[in-house]
């Protein structure tokens, strides 16, 4: 997709399925096993007799359409009549009614083409895919960390371990997936061996002064540590003491939310929740630029365009865009992204594509130069904490406070372009114009009636009704 991930209700809910029709059909057919009682004296041609006759015939208009015109009877004689009415049959489904199907499309395209839910023990704290394998790792509060392998058709549990009595704060994988670092919130810091089922390696106590919030693999020899007192920490394993940091430095005194660096390794970038960003030297271990505080935490942040932008999610729902090399301030911002709530999570899925995840649990694309409002990718009953990206970046997985783990293809933004004009179109075409729309005062109800990518487990009413014109 050419970006380098290592540096960084359907047819069914619009049409209703018929429930409880079948117990209306059965208080309707117990109504029509009734006793038509009619007498030729009741039948006159008088004014009073006419209007009891349309009383009558008002009132009893349901039980009347159930009887044939045999029930009829006249000379003055009484017939009592039992009317017996059959439940009908089921008709079969006429595949090639236009309606059914639109619906059959609208469920063909909700196919699974993602790994199931994966429902674990407890409610996990962070995530992490492995590069390489379609495996992912998760840790828990608790101190479990399990690995899964996952597949379209099933998750299957691999491998887990513990540490006892603290939760797991972060996990990462080295870049060749052969290791798992694992940061808790003891300040202990354990590396394992992925391909010996978790076996650790080392383990480095008291290694941060406080709980490390951010973990990051800087390259094939050094990791980053950020705590949540502003420390952050690079460690090198070649060095003679890899227990001991290399570079040890205090930014601020909130917590390291996460840092990223570009292709050339020369620079690590942190975002602080004091809502301010740092740029690092890392051969030097000095700080290279200190942008100014804004007004609001900075909670997540990833390069984009060719490693030539950074961009910063921060606590009220916006966007901070930085030149590469210039951190000192931004160059642009892209206001209410997060429809005024904080994003915690962001991925650049192409060079211009960025999805994020916030407290309104809504994971939404956004596409930059030019800047495009693209859709839902999905939804969730909870605020989306962290999110991550499979090794070739066909799937994302998110997480949040419960013990769900959903999975989401985005493998379609790789054929969406977005034009100058500010239309979307997928499969490589240009984009369209669109039509100048009102604007929406924020609901994010809007974002589910008529926004959901091909995700989304929702569906837009105009895809749905469109296929009935195919």
């Amino acid at each position: 997709m050419g970006i380098n991930h290592d540096s960084l209700n359907g047819a069914n809910n619009l049409i209703g399925g018929g429930d409880g029709g079948g117990e209306e059909e059965e208080e309707m057919n117990n109504d029509n096993e009734v006793d038509a009682v009619s007498s030729a004296s009741e039948m006159g041609t008088g004014s009073s007799s006419s209007s009891d006759s349309d009383s009558s015939d008002s009132d009893s208009s349901s039980d009347d359409d159930s009887m044939s015109s045999g029930d009829a009877v006249g000379g003055g004689k009484e017939a009592k009549v039992k009317v017996k009415t059959e439940k009908p049959e089921e008709e079969e489904v006429d595949e090639e009614d236009p309606v059914i199907k639109a619906i059959t499309r609208a469920k063909e395209k909700k196919s699974l083409n993602h790994p199931p839910d994966l429902l674990l023990e407890t409610i996990p704290s962070t995530l992490c895919f492995h590069p390489q394998l379609d495996q992912v790792a998760f840790g828990n509060y608790q101190g479990l960390i399990q690995m899964f392998g996952y597949s379209t058709e099933s998750n299957q549990k691999l491998v887990e371990c513990m540490h006892k009595d603290a939760a797991v704060r972060a996990i990462t994988f080295s870049l060749d997936g052969q290791k798992l670092v694992a940061a808790y919130s003891d300040q202990t810091l354990k590396f394992y061996d992925v391909e010996a089922g978790l076996k650790l390696e080392r383990t480095i106590k008291n290694a941060t002064t406080a709980p490390v919030s951010s973990l990051y693999i800087i390259d094939e020899h050094l990791l980053a540590s950020g705590d949540d007192d502003g420390n952050v920490l690079i460690w090198d394993n070649r060095s003679q003491t890899p227990n001991t940091p290399s570079t040890s430095l205090r930014l601020g005194e909130d917590a390291i939310t996460s840092m990223v660096t570009n292709i050339d390794k020369r620079v690590l970038v942190c975002a602080s929740e004091e809502g301010a960003i740092y740029a690092l030297k890392i051969r030097g271990g000095k700080v290279q630029v200190e942008s100014e505080i804004y007004d609001y935490e900075f909670n997540c942040s990833c390069v984009f365009k060719q490693e030539a932008k950074l961009a910063v999610g921060d606590g009220k729902g916006d966007v901070y865009i930085f030149n590469w090399d210039e951190f000192g301030k931004h160059s642009d911002i892209v206001t209410g992204i997060g429809r005024g709530e904080a994003i915690n999570a962001m991925i650049p899925i192409t060079e211009k594509i960025i999805l994020s995840g916030g407290d309104d649990g809504f994971i939404r694309a956004f596409n930059f130069f030019p800047q495009k409002y693209l859709g839902v990718v999905g939804k969730v009953g909870h605020p989306v904490e962290k999110m991550d990206v499979c090794n070739d970046g066909h799937l994302i997985a998110s997480i949040g406070a419960d013990e769900t783990v959903k999975f989401w293809n985005v493998a379609y933004f790789e054929s969406m372009t977005v034009g100058g004009g500010g239309g979307s179109k997928e499969n490589g075409g240009g984009g369209e114009k669109e039509k100048p729309q009102k604007k929406e005062k924020g609901d994010k109800n809007q974002d589910l009636k008529k926004h959901n990518l091909p995700s989304s487990s929702h569906q837009n009413a105009s895809d749905f009704f469109k296929g009935l014109a195919e």
